[in-house]
């Protein structure tokens, strides 16, 4: 069993609570029963979720001042379906800078540089309530198994989506923004 900072275990408390009950006349006192309270809450909620709390979610898919800063859960403000995966219900598995990417895409068809260099369609559609409020945005392109290699990273693929005057150029930004975020590449 773990022991908490006090080297006592969560029985070896409670045994501690039960004699102290037992042995006055009057009871426990209020702080000092929630001196024992608080500090078994504490053991429990360590031996249960022993995740560090004040942990500020750096990580390498995060904004650089971490997720508890800037959570990415609460950057897209509607449903965002890329290639049949729900983005909006695992934001955890997307880059703070897709998720700013995709809450900025818009309804039409698009053509975006492949990492071949070939030209792939792509559709995006909306969905508006009565209020025209976009509701959920879904990005559709066709994939084979022969193709799937070249398609482009989300991030540029979407910066595609955003600066599609010049695909070529647009493609090439992208993916230099994207190496940037992703290793830190440096430009030549």
């Amino acid at each position: 069993m773990a022991k908490s900072e006090d080297g006592l275990t969560t029985d070896d408390k409670f045994e501690l609570l039960i004699q102290a009950l037992t042995q006055r006349q009057e009871g426990i006192s209020k702080d000092d029963l929630a001196a024992l309270l608080a500090g078994n809450a504490t053991a429990m909620q360590k031996a249960l979720k022993p995740e560090n709390q004040e942990h500020p979610g750096f990580a390498s898919l995060a904004h650089p001042l971490g997720d508890k800063a800037m959570p990415r859960d609460k950057v897209l403000t509607h449903e965002f379906i890329y290639y049949n995966f729900p983005v909006h219900k695992f934001p955890e598995a997307s880059s703070y800078w897709e998720l700013e990417l995709a809450e900025q895409v818009t309804a039409g068809e698009y053509r975006v540089i492949c990492k071949d260099g070939s030209d792939m369609p792509v559709s995006v559609r909306e969905e508006k309530d009565a209020k025209g409020k976009v509701t959920k945005v879904v990005v559709d392109f066709s994939v084979s198994r022969e193709t799937k290699h070249s398609v482009p990273p989300m991030y540029v693929l979407l910066y595609q989506l955003l600066h599609n005057a010049q695909p070529e150029r647009a493609y090439v930004e992208g993916m230099h923004k994207w190496l940037d975020l992703t290793i830190g590449a440096v430009p030549v």
